[in-house]
């Protein structure tokens, strides 16, 4: 009998179609509801695009959590990935997909807000927003960042997004229309909120690839249990 699908296997269908322009491929990375390793399949499918010699960038677009950052960040992340380093301009001078206002005008001003860090051992960077910068009486909202997306093109071969699951937020929204591909996160195959959030895609313009049906429980898979 053969073997299920790894995600590897998932990393190189992913890669196999690169863009006709030559430019880096964006893949978001979502899900119906919490708790359904989204971050860990996410960080996974960096790593496994990284490992195969891709410059490779994992957005964290959960930035209430910020958990990929905390991840790679502690000692024990640290350890399993290597050492990183930064903070780095997250921007690359382009309008983010973080708006924190009232604030200056110009990408300038929000260039502040966010970081990026890298894993030189991995060749893998990620990034992270710096919640440490908001003072009393800004607020912060994620927005369409079409530049954005399209700079990163241009610096990673594949640009891996961590989008907050939509029991949480609407984020996903603004950016699954500007993502090559789609990647939907579920417990069972046949979970009905699955076609609430293949509906979600579809309606922003977005493609689904397919469906990764992660089987690490939540408890390892926040210890550094690695496929």
């Amino acid at each position: 009998m053969a073997s299920a699908p790894t995600l590897t296997d998932a990393a190189r269908c992913l890669l196999a179609a690169p863009r006709l322009d030559g430019s880096g491929i964006i893949i978001a990375v979502s899900a119906s509801r919490s708790a359904v390793g989204t971050s860990h399949v996410a960080r996974e499918l960096a790593l496994t695009m990284a490992g195969a010699g891709n410059a490779t960038l994992l957005v964290n677009m959960d930035i209430t959590r910020c958990d990929q950052y905390v991840r790679f960040a502690s000692a024990e992340g640290q350890a399993a990935y290597g050492a990183i380093t930064g903070p780095y301009d997250a921007c690359y001078g382009a309008s983010p997909f973080w708006h924190v206002s009232p604030v200056l005008a110009g990408a300038g001003a929000q260039a502040g807000f966010g970081a990026l860090y890298q894993c030189r051992s991995r060749n893998l960077s990620l990034t992270t927003f710096s919640w440490q910068a908001v003072k009393d009486g800004q607020s912060v909202q994620i927005a369409r960042a079409p530049d954005y997306w399209q700079v990163l093109r241009g610096h990673y071969n594949a640009v891996i997004i961590d989008v907050p699951a939509s029991d949480r937020s609407g984020s996903g929204e603004t950016v699954f229309g500007y993502a090559d591909a789609c990647v939907l996160v579920t417990s069972a195959s046949s979970a009905p909120d699955n076609h609430v959030a293949l509906s979600a895609i579809a309606a922003a313009g977005g493609t689904c690839a397919g469906a990764i049906i992660n089987q690490v429980p939540p408890h390892l898979a926040q210890t550094g249990a690695l496929l």
